[in-house]
């Protein structure tokens, strides 16, 4: 069951992210701006690299219990609750670090479009060579 906490922390998450990316595609003197339709296209990076290092991150806890127990101080009581608690960990921890790599390709991605819409914008506005 969804908490007003979780859906509050899920939209300033996607809130940070969104502003991340206007920023990176910031107007300058150098560097055209991308229309924002293109822009919505880098939001799913971010998505998509949260979604597969969460499960990645939930596999390898699930794969090292013993040893991310140990290492974590967990001690519930009970060897299934502490099973469980570690993989919702690794997943939780591999949602983060899959949403800060999304992003930083996200924004290699913007800079790499605007980088080539400025060099297509001056070859096209160059006066023509005879």
């Amino acid at each position: 069951m969804l908490t007003r906490t979780k859906l509050f922390t899920a939209f300033a998450v996607m809130l940070a992210v969104g502003l991340v990316l206007l920023v990176a595609n910031n107007p300058s003197v150098k560097l055209p701006q991308l229309p924002y339709r293109r822009l919505v296209r880098f939001l799913f990076r971010p998505l998509m690299y949260s979604v597969i290092a969460a499960s990645t991150f939930g596999a390898l806890a699930g794969a090292g219990v013993e040893q991310l127990r140990e290492w974590l101080g967990v001690d519930l009581g009970d060897p299934v609750a502490d099973t469980r608690f570690v993989i919702v960990w690794g997943i939780h921890v591999g949602t983060y670090v899959g949403v800060a790599l999304g992003l930083v390709d996200a924004v290699i991605g913007i800079r790499r479009e605007r980088i080539t819409m400025a060099a297509l914008t001056i070859e096209a506005s160059a006066p023509p060579t005879t």
